[in-house]
């Protein structure tokens, strides 16, 4: 009697949906961390920012001999670098500097409470603040919120996490 052999290369179609059912699966529990993972960077990425600019206003106010602030529009989700011309503490239109833009807070991301009069924080010739408070920077998603806060006598910026 003669037996005929079948050839053992290869892989079914069974194994196939098998293999991209796991796959599916797997991408299914994946989504929502990722989701998650996007709107942490978003948030930091909007402090460090912040950070940023208010670093940068107060050395530009002692390099360049000026009082330089960043406006916080809680409303808007933005804020701006500017140049308090005319000493009034305050941010008018017409003070942006020119080659700075206004930087929007990302998607989830908003501010909280902004201490600041007049949602203004500006830096003098001697590196000191107009004075000591915070903004607090909010993630929608997971209510996480990073206060910067600056000390007056100093200027210094620094983070507060709660």
């Amino acid at each position: 009697m003669k037996t005929t052999r079948f050839n053992k290369k290869g892989i079914t179609l069974v194994e196939v949906l098998l293999v991209v059912t796991l796959i599916g699966i797997m991408a299914g529990l994946a989504v929502p961390n990722f989701d998650n993972a996007i709107t942490k960077i978003r948030h930091k990425s909007a402090v460090r920012d912040i950070l940023r600019d208010m670093r940068l206003a107060r050395s530009y106010a002692i390099s360049r001999s000026g009082r330089y602030g960043v406006y916080f529009n809680t409303t808007g989700k933005y804020h701006i670098l500017f140049k308090d011309t005319d000493k009034d503490g305050i941010y008018d239109a017409g003070e942006q500097i020119k080659d700075s833009t206004l930087t929007c807070l990302g998607a989830n991301i908003s501010f909280g409470n902004c201490g600041f009069t007049n949602s203004a924080v500006v830096f003098t010739v001697d590196g000191s603040a107009s004075e000591s408070d915070s903004v607090e920077v909010i993630n929608d998603k997971s209510s996480a919120s990073t206060k910067i806060c600056v000390n007056a006598a100093v200027g210094r910026v620094y983070l507060s996490t709660n």
